[in-house]
């Protein structure tokens, strides 16, 4: 039967996870809005990366996601040790295959733009943003690791202000700047993600050392 203390608790976590995950998911929908702004090639462009950037995405969050349940596992022995060897394991687990997904879309892009478009322009704009896609994984992969694994400790306070930082504060304003300052159009836009979602992954991981260093002492 719920107790009133077990859904403070829920509360607890959830809310800030909720958060930081409406400000990551708020980042590239604000992203989608610049993208409309720049006209129907730039958004047709955007939504097939989306929908193929997704695929090494669900690997990074499904192993991130298993590891948090072996890292709350060990949590709950005190095994210190082995909670940094399973993130240090999940996030090599993730990043391998990952890559090898997007070096094989690269490698392959004709044919897979193919299965979306048949619009020259579109098609084009797409093999433009490759490179921006294949900067911003180790990135993504980090991040989604890193804050599976704070989940898992149980802190995720911090993760709001760290993904306000990196996709409020850096990831979109990089987008406008990159796309109608410098004029990059949807190129610009594309390459700010790797500055938001590395800020976060390197926020990520220094917190989650912290906390186990702060475990151990």
């Amino acid at each position: 039967r719920p107790t009133y203390k077990g859904t403070l608790l829920l509360l607890r976590l959830g809310f800030p996870i909720s958060i930081q995950l409406c400000l990551e998911a708020g980042s590239f929908n604000i992203c989608a809005i610049f993208m409309g702004w720049l006209g129907a090639t730039a958004l047709a462009a955007h939504q097939v990366m989306c929908t193929v950037a997704t695929v090494a995405f669900m690997l990074y969050y499904g192993i991130g996601a298993a590891a948090a349940i072996r890292i709350a596992h060990y949590r709950g022995l005190g095994d210190l040790a082995e909670i940094r060897k399973t993130a240090s394991a999940a996030f090599l687990m993730a990043f391998i295959p990952g890559m090898l997904i997007v070096l094989a879309v690269c490698l392959f892009r004709h044919s897979v733009v193919s299965i979306f478009t048949t619009s020259p322009e579109v098609s084009a704009l797409f093999i433009s943003l490759l490179p921006c896609f294949l900067c911003y994984q180790l990135g993504d992969c980090a991040q989604t690791i890193y804050a599976n694994a704070l989940r898992a400790i149980e802190r995720v306070k911090a993760m709001m202000l760290y993904a306000f930082i990196a996709y409020m504060l850096i990831s979109i304003p990089c987008a406008y700047i990159f796309a109608f300052v410098l004029d990059m159009g949807a190129v610009g836009i594309w390459w700010s993600f790797p500055f938001g979602l590395s800020t976060a992954a390197v926020c990520y991981y220094l917190q989650f050392s912290r906390c186990l260093r702060q475990k151990n002492s």
